[in-house]
């Protein structure tokens, strides 16, 4: 019998990615998203992956309806990446308790309820902050939080609302702290700035690079999926979160290198720096999820730059003679995650 996978915010960024790995293993798949339409989906899956799966249109329900939803398709493992976005959170608090913090407990109340395996969710690396809070680096993975938005407190706090369901009512729950996710399907957040980047290198359009002294860990989404799919599918772990991220680098670096693939390109980069957390300590997920990024700085940039060129009709670019002039990890679909 086939699993069935309770997928919140699934048409998202890192949720469409993850879909198209269950489904390609052969996962049946519930997702709930408001927004079924105009989402990452649309460009990740295919118009038949789309198809299989089985949707639920709208916000999270309480945890009663979601109890009853639960044992109607006798999910085994819920993955909840819906939150809304630190821009909304800054600017609409009450979004932090009506968007992120109800959920979040009505998630954990209808999974105890319901006999969930695991919950797997999404935490962030907002809950720290800046660097020069940290006498350590990297910084390790039970550091303390320092959150500098209220996106990141509501993160903290739902660290640890989830370990107290663990603690008290032996629910598996895993939060995993992504750090900066760039890649194919990224259209919104503060994240957005990447696909602003390497597009516009991509498609010759100008743009503006603010802040570009600023550091940031950065992840491929396909390793962010590769890791959601490592916490489903682990064994019990010590720890109630993980930090996972990605090569570390300055945005400058990132321009840097679209310049020797997009001479052309007109990226106007300008000097300024916040001192965020990027450096990690990567042990921790390593031991005890197995997981280490799996894609380099060099092709996830290519790959999200050529994603971008393949839909606006254009050549890929990035030819490696080592590959016969085919080029050099073109399509976020090359490799399988294992």
């Amino acid at each position: 019998m086939r699993e069935t996978v309770l997928v919140t915010g699934g048409f998202g960024f890192i949720g469409a990615h993850l879909l198209r790995e269950l489904l390609h293993a052969g996962t049946r798949v519930l997702v709930i998203d408001r927004e079924i339409d105009g989402n990452a989906a649309d460009e990740v899956l295919s118009s038949e992956q789309r198809a299989s799966v089985e949707r639920v249109t709208g916000a999270i329900p309480g945890a009663r309806a979601l109890t009853r939803l639960l044992r109607e398709h006798a999910v085994e493992t819920v993955v909840h990446l819906a939150s809304p976005l630190a821009t909304v959170t800054e600017t609409h608090p009450r979004a932090v308790t009506n968007e992120m913090v109800a959920p979040h407990q009505a998630i954990l109340e209808a999974s105890r309820v319901a006999r969930v395996r695991r919950v797997v969710w999404a935490s962030s690396v907002g809950v720290f902050g800046r660097a020069p809070d940290y006498p350590r680096l990297p910084i390790p993975n039970d550091a303390a939080h320092r959150p500098l938005t209220l996106y990141g407190a509501a993160k903290s706090f739902l660290e640890r609302l989830s370990s107290q369901y663990a603690d008290r009512y032996g629910l598996e729950t895993l939060g995993l702290r992504f750090a900066l996710v760039y890649g194919p399907g990224r259209r919104r957040g503060g994240g957005q700035f990447t696909t602003q980047l390497i597009e516009s290198a991509a498609l010759g359009r100008p743009c503006v690079v603010e802040a570009a002294d600023e550091k940031y860990a950065w992840m491929y989404v396909a390793d962010a999926a590769r890791s959601v799919l490592m916490a489903m599918r682990t064994e019990r772990v010590a720890s109630r979160a993980l930090t996972v991220s990605g090569p570390v680098a300055t945005t400058r670096e990132v321009a840097g290198m679209l310049a020797t693939w997009f001479p052309e390109s007109e990226l106007d980069v300008r000097h300024g720096s916040g001192d965020l957390v990027a450096d990690f300590d990567p042990a921790p997920a390593l031991e005890q999820l197995g997981y280490a990024p799996a894609t380099t700085l060099r092709e996830g940039v290519l790959a999200t730059a050529n994603a971008a060129r393949l839909r606006a009709g254009l050549e890929p670019v990035g030819w490696d003679a080592d590959r016969r002039r085919r080029p050099a990890f073109t399509d976020p679909d090359e490799r399988r995650m294992s």
